[in-house]
């Protein structure tokens, strides 16, 4: 592997450390702020904090989506490099990035993606219920139509993000 390759890596390798840094604050902040407006509303006090509850859900997933987007594609420039450092006859060993997707813990992380995204549509659920509360009943039905349609298409465009990252 040239010195190029090897920082090349070692960068792609701090950007992931750091782009899944981000991604853990955004989920924190979604999770805690999501939590507070909750409690809001329903304490009775603050009737708008439903209203904001599935926007703030919205733009954490369009957020945790685009940092899932350049996490992959980082990812995929480490398995790029590496494939063609160790292309040579020599070489008998994997690259990283093949490395850990060997290893049987990797089959765990969807089950860990599928619960938290549980606790987040829950949580979408329930800040729906209470918005249709605190909106006048001819525009709750825009709303959580518009917020529904909205976070679905947050939720899936993660798995399209992370599929089309790694065919370029």
């Amino acid at each position: 592997m040239t010195h190029f390759e090897e920082t090349a890596i070692t960068a792609l390798r701090q950007e992931i450390l750091q782009l899944m840094s981000q991604q853990f604050a955004v989920a924190i902040y979604a999770l805690t702020t999501g939590l507070a407006l909750d409690l809001l509303a329903r304490s009775g006090r603050v009737a708008w904090a439903g209203v904001l509850l599935p926007i703030v859900l919205i733009t954490s997933v369009f957020s945790i989506g685009r940092i899932d987007l350049l996490i992959h594609r980082a990812g995929s420039y480490v398995e790029r490099i590496e494939s063609q450092a160790n292309s040579g006859p020599d070489v008998k060993q994997p690259g990283w990035e093949e490395y850990k997707r060997r290893m049987p813990a990797t089959r765990l992380v969807p089950i860990y993606d599928l619960l938290s995204a549980t606790v987040f549509f829950f949580l979408f659920i329930d800040g729906q219920m209470l918005a249709r509360k605190a909106i006048p009943p001819r525009w709750s039905t825009v709303y959580v139509s518009i917020t529904c349609v909205l976070f679905l298409i947050g939720c899936a465009s993660i798995p399209i993000a992370i599929v089309f990252a790694r065919s370029t």
